[in-house]
């Protein structure tokens, strides 16, 4: 019994400053409402595409404005930065709300990308986009986060076809 309650006590010691660090080796989760508001009254889902296996909206319209909202969460531990790629020959991107997110939330914006740095102790975000398409075709929005977990980052994927109401 002595043999046994040792190697127990050396398991549960290590069990437990493990948690104490305040560290979880998760990998971070990126979240995204699954109604997407159109012009602010309308909204279109998300579903699964088989086709290219990745999610899709539902079809916009040229002339569309769509709201989206997306969590990024860290799961326990800091977020460290994160990035919406976009396609900019398709759509215009812009983060609704990032100048009222103060100093520990610092953006860079460039053609078809917007990075974020976050300061240490956040663990998670939401930001709303405003997406816009300027051109018909199918459009890739790219989510990304990295947090300081070794099992970092994590990204999603979303298609968003757009169409010329005028060609319907």
């Amino acid at each position: 019994m002595k043999k046994l309650a040792f190697p127990i006590i050396i398991l549960l010691v290590a069990t437990l400053s493990s948690c104490l660090n305040g560290k979880y080796e998760t990998t971070p989760v990126i979240l995204i409402d699954p109604l997407i508001f159109v012009n602010a009254d309308d909204t279109i889902g998300i579903v699964y595409n088989t086709t290219e296996a990745k999610y899709s909206t539902d079809t916009m319209l040229l002339g569309d404005t769509m709201f989206i909202t997306v969590g990024f969460d860290a799961v326990g531990n800091n977020i460290t930065s994160g990035q919406i790629k976009y396609q900019s020959e398709y759509a215009e991107l812009t983060v609704m709300g990032a100048p009222d997110l103060g100093d520990d939330f610092i953006p860079a914006i460039t053609d078809g990308a917007y990075d974020f740095t976050m300061a240490t102790g956040y663990r998670g975000i939401f930001l709303m986009f405003r997406y816009i398409p300027k051109k018909t075709g199918t459009a890739l929005l790219e989510f990304s986060i990295r947090s300081d977990s070794e099992f970092s980052p994590a990204s999603f994927s979303l298609l968003t076809p757009i169409a010329d109401p005028a060609a319907e």
